[in-house]
């Protein structure tokens, strides 16, 4: 669900209980590529829709007012259907951005599934009031929750799903602040390394708080309610939507905002801009494409509207006959528009009530090697690229390209995959220089895995540490 590359659609999910509220939208031309009936929800009100699994080809669907949440996939070849229930109905939907783990609101505690397995890994009870909005950082680093009471917490993700064995103490929020008198309404954080979040809430003010500094950056005040909001993907500017439909733009780039200000939207070079009207209710949703061009917003009446970010107008309209819950861009699905998709085999188990007390073995896509035979394997592949290039160079006198997956290369039709040269090859310089920004790219490709490998073992540790003391 992270990718930021290839063609992206924006998944618009309402609130209806008819067939085909689901529908994915093309952002250049207005028009339906695909929609999805519904039947499994067995003509029941949604109150959360949203994607999960690697690329958000699943999704997550919660019943209102009640304890049922519903994992629909969306492969054609081989339809899933998991039907759970709750301890109590979830007001709240989020999975990283790996879509390996969903977080949900139940009440004023979060709730951590593994999405192969469904199985529970913690019941955190981060907030005194019941939950309102629930986010996690592009960088999977925190997970942040806004209450009824307009406190937020913001939790380390590793400490969610690092599971609370018996005898190991749960773990203290990392950070919590109060900066609203209502009950929050939205959460949208940005990707640097110092990140900014963005909350606003029902009584008209939204609110930019460095998580570096811990202090509010910038605060402003609309007319009516703020019901949603999001940055954009480069954090020069955010969006507001408020209760009576009108979105606006703020750019953080003009100039330098005060902490707290008053300013123009009729502005016409201003840092303020005041979209056209086009919703007549309350804006529940508002998303940003990967390359910052286009923003979508949707309202409670069913209004969906498609902006283009550089001129404040309007591309497309839309409409579906109950509110939206979702509106967001994702990337093209697999098992949607390609044919040869095969789907992976998930389980159908339901999502657990209770905490399981014995570890949690989660599935793999391959094996994770540890680190020092991950150095050994890359070495060998090094050493034999070059053996590679070497023999080439005799046989042909041209060099060779990066090896690639598949069948090893050739010399005049023949295979060879562990010639070796005892000798120093005469190469040329034009070549012995292509030879050694090759061995710069590997070198910097074995850092980059390295440091996945050390992430991935630093999650496994979380997730199984007990206390030592």
């Amino acid at each position: 669900m992270s990718s930021k590359t290839g063609p992206q659609y924006i998944l618009i999910a309402s609130a209806s209980k008819d067939f085909y509220g689901t529908r994915l939208v093309h952002p250049a031309t207005g028009n339906n590529v695909w929609s999805f009936k519904g039947v499994e929800i067995q003509n029941a009100e949604p109150s959360v829709i949203t994607p999960v699994g690697e690329k958000g080809e699943q999704l997550l669907v919660a019943i209102k007012d009640q304890p049922l949440m519903h994992l629909i996939g969306m492969c054609p070849k081989k339809r899933l259907h998991v039907k759970s229930i709750l301890p109590k109905p979830v007001t709240a939907l989020v999975t990283d951005q790996t879509g390996s783990f969903i977080f949900g609101a139940l009440g004023n505690a979060v709730y951590t599934w593994a999405a192969a397995t469904r199985e529970l890994i913690s019941v955190s009870e981060v907030q005194y009031l019941d939950i309102t909005a629930i986010a996690v950082s592009p960088d999977n680093a925190y997970v942040v929750v806004g209450a009824q009471d307009g406190s937020i917490s913001v939790n380390l993700r590793t400490d969610l799903i690092a599971q609370k064995l018996p005898g190991v103490a749960a773990p203290n929020l990392f950070h919590t602040y109060s900066v609203h008198s209502r009950e929050v309404n939205g959460i949208s954080i940005t990707a640097s390394r110092e990140p900014r979040i963005l909350s606003v809430d029902s009584a008209n003010t939204a609110v930019i708080y460095s998580l570096a500094s811990k202090a509010v950056l910038f605060r402003c005040s609309d007319d009516y309610a703020l019901t949603s909001c999001c940055f954009s993907s480069n954090e020069g500017r955010f969006f507001l939507g408020n209760q009576v439909g009108a979105v606006t733009a703020i750019s953080l780039t003009k100039r330098t905002l005060a902490r707290e200000e008053h300013i123009n939207t009729s502005e016409p070079n201003g840092p303020c801009l005041r979209y056209p009207n086009k919703h007549s209710a309350a804006v529940t949703r508002m998303d940003t494409s990967f390359d910052d061009a286009t923003l979508v917003s949707a309202d409670e009446s069913g209004v969906y509207v498609i902006w283009n970010v550089s001129n404040a107008s309007a591309l497309h309209t839309g409409a579906i006959k109950a509110a939206i819950l979702t509106a967001r861009f994702v990337p093209a699905w697999e098992s949607i528009f390609d044919q040869n998709f095969e789907p992976p085999k998930m389980e159908t188990l339901p999502f657990h009530k209770q905490p399981t007390n014995t570890p949690i073995d989660l599935p793999m896509k391959r094996s994770v090697l540890p680190l020092e035979e991950l150095k050994a394997k890359v070495n060998v592949d090094f050493k034999t690229y070059l053996a590679r290039a070497v023999a080439n160079y005799k046989a042909t006198g041209d060099t060779v390209p990066p090896p690639v997956s598949g069948s090893a290369p050739t010399v005049n039709g023949t295979a060879y995959e562990n010639q070796t040269s005892s000798a120093g090859p005469d190469i040329p310089l034009a070549d012995h220089t292509a030879l050694t920004d090759r061995i710069r790219e590997l070198e910097a490709e074995n850092t980059d895995l390295n440091a996945r490998v050390i992430e991935l073992h630093e999650i496994a540790l979380s997730a199984l540490i007990t206390e030592d003391e």
